[in-house]
């Protein structure tokens, strides 16, 4: 009876151990998601503050001419 109660605990273990390392992929897979996502809209943030700046500037040219 002990010996299945052992086994039933290893098992048990092997199976918190899997679901453990699972979840911490999973984590790992959401986090560089959610970095990718910030990297784009940092980058579409800074692509757009530069045109904005660029037709900015090409509007005072044509004021001051």
């Amino acid at each position: 009876f002990s010996l299945i109660v052992i086994t039933s605990e290893l098992s048990l273990k092997m199976d918190i151990s899997r679901l453990s390392l699972t979840v911490v992929i999973l984590r790992l897979l959401l986090t560089v998601i959610i970095l990718e996502l910030l990297l784009s809209l940092w980058v579409e943030l800074i692509l757009c503050i530069s045109n904005c700046n660029s037709e900015v500037l090409e509007v005072t040219n044509e004021n001051n001419e």
